[in-house]
């Protein structure tokens, strides 16, 4: 029991300290589905500070593989003695998660790692499907224990991209700092605005405009995921539950429109709670 309770703290800690906005939200799902949660969202913390902590992309490939041997190893029922893989395992097995979503998860920061700009928005939407989208339908998964069908699956690629995409814009401060371009080539193209020049720093007239549209982009499929959880059920709508910032963080992006680079977007804490418990309470995601 002292064993299981370190790795409980271990993998709680873990999301808490990287991944705030799941903690809070993952603090109102049912109690049977907490613990479950805290290890899917702390296995992708790990997976997704992978690209930023290797001093080159072999390193990175490394540590991405150990994971893609230790879901093997875990949906083989065996252990790994990392806290995070073993918390992980034990929900694969308790909720029967779907582990080629989870290699999803792993495959998409191989791109992170590669250093290449997002080259289009089809991959945009890709790359968001396997991380965020991925992530909302194994939450509903585990809060509902309902299996990952093509309502739910759309329903969680609205909230991924909705909230993948926000949190792209969000940090891209960080992000050009690490000369990694997220925004598409070719939508900035689309806008006459220069790839180079915005990871240079710069973002003129024309990349503000192509980051407008990525916005609207982000508050419109918002729009269709409140709306998927608002005819689904309250507990559904727990599982969705990061997505309710959204809108939060939209709002916040807009009143820096003229200088996107100047510092990532955030909103403080207790607006976070209040908008998290509001959203559980009315089981929607406004």
């Amino acid at each position: 029991m002292a064993e299981h309770g370190e790795q409980d703290r271990a993998v709680w800690q873990s999301v808490r300290s990287h991944d705030f906005d799941r903690y809070l939200a993952s603090l109102f799902a049912p109690r049977a589905a907490r613990r479950a949660l805290m290890a899917l969202y702390a296995f992708n913390a790990d997976v997704a500070r992978i690209p930023q902590s290797v001093s080159e992309p072999m390193l990175g490939e490394i540590r991405l593989q150990w994971w893609r041997d230790a879901l093997t190893t875990l949906e083989q029922g065996g252990t790994t003695g990392n806290p995070v893989a073993d918390a992980l395992g034990a929900a694969i097995k308790t909720h029967e998660l779907p582990v080629p979503y989870l290699l999803g998860v792993i495959d998409a920061r191989a791109f992170d790692l590669s250093g290449e700009p997002m080259p289009d928005m089809q991959a945009l939407k890709a790359y968001l499907q396997k991380t965020s989208g991925n992530l909302f339908a194994l939450a509903a998964r585990i809060v509902t224990g309902v299996k990952p069908d093509t309502k739910l699956q759309s329903l969680a690629a609205s909230a991924g991209f909705a909230w993948g995409l926000t949190n792209l814009l969000r940090n891209l401060p960080v992000h050009l700092s690490h000369g990694r371009l997220f925004v598409p080539v070719s939508h900035l193209r689309d806008y006459d605005a220069d790839p180079e020049q915005l990871l240079a720093g710069v973002a003129d007239e024309k990349a503000q405009k192509a980051l407008l549209a990525l916005r609207d982009e982000a508050r419109e499929a918002f729009g269709y995921a409140r709306a998927g959880v608002y005819v689904g059920s309250r507990k559904a709508a727990l599982a969705f539950l990061p997505c309710a910032l959204t809108p939060l963080y939209l709002a916040e992006l807009e009143t820096q429109a003229a200088e996107p680079l100047a510092q990532v977007v955030d909103i403080g804490p207790l607006k976070r709670i209040s908008r998290l418990t509001w959203a559980a309470l009315r089981g929607r995601l406004e």
